[in-house]
């Protein structure tokens, strides 16, 4: 007889179990599952205007703009494709605080096993990513960092570009790592707790911005009294041929 088995992928995460059959007569037989979902729940919807979707992840350009401008803003959306609240806790990395460092990438460390396989094997590796140093004083800043994310719920953040923090290019990537809210959190029987930092996948997007050095200047030239004039001149009447030229 043939048995089927079906598994909904809306939740990120690994899954085990077992299914027992009880025949009478014969002894139990178990039959081990399991499953890795992977990626997460959290989306960037496609279509939203000022993302470059032509990179991976896809960027949030702001304006070029002179040092020392006003702060820009700019929004991006996300959703919750899942069908349990996501809590969103957002980190942002420069590009310049990630370079030239040396460092490890993972953590190596031996644990016990509880998986379906834990009786033949009592005990597996954990290779565990090292998250670098979220990026402080950066150019960057996105409103609000945290939130949770309701079922298929949408939510709208805005990040803003602060042009004075020097001249040149400025690469940035915010990154969040969902999570289960405490709500929604499951307790295995061994006692695990089912949503770990990670479990559900990343989310993440470049950020790009550039500024220039200001053009206009003032010449402070001092004059033959010693003092520094500053010579200003306006034309009521802009068809005036003695007038200078709008640009």
């Amino acid at each position: 007889m043939p048995i089927t088995v079906t598994i909904y992928n809306n939740v990120c995460g690994k899954f085990d179990d077992k299914i027992v059959s009880e025949i009478k007569g014969l002894q139990p037989v178990e039959f081990p599952i399991n499953i890795q979902i992977t990626g997460s729940p959290i989306v960037i919807p496609a279509n939203q205007v000022g993302l470059n979707y032509k990179t991976n992840p896809p960027t949030l350009p702001m304006p070029t703009v002179i040092t020392n401008s006003q702060p820009i803003t700019k929004q991006f959306k996300i959703k919750n494709t899942g069908i349990r609240s996501v809590q969103v806790d957002w980190k942002i990395f420069d590009e310049k605080d990630l370079v030239h460092k040396e460092t490890d990438y993972f953590n190596l460390s031996v644990a016990k096993n509880f998986s379906y396989d834990r009786r033949d094997n009592p005990y597996k590796f954990n290779f565990e990513a090292i998250e670098p140093e979220e990026s402080l004083d950066s150019a960057f800043e996105i409103q609000p960092k945290n939130m949770q994310v309701g079922p298929r719920e949408t939510c709208t953040f805005n990040v803003t570009f602060f042009s004075n923090k020097g001249e040149g290019e400025f690469k940035s990537v915010i990154l969040a790592s969902p999570e289960l809210t405490k709500d929604e959190l499951q307790i295995s029987e061994d006692g695990d707790e089912f949503s770990r930092k990670g479990a559900l996948g990343i989310i993440s997007l470049n950020l790009y911005a550039m500024t220039l050095k200001p053009r206009l200047t003032i010449d402070k030239k001092s004059r033959y009294d010693g003092e520094n004039h500053l010579n200003f001149k306006y034309w009521s009447v802009p068809t005036d041929t003695d007038a200078p030229n709008d640009t």
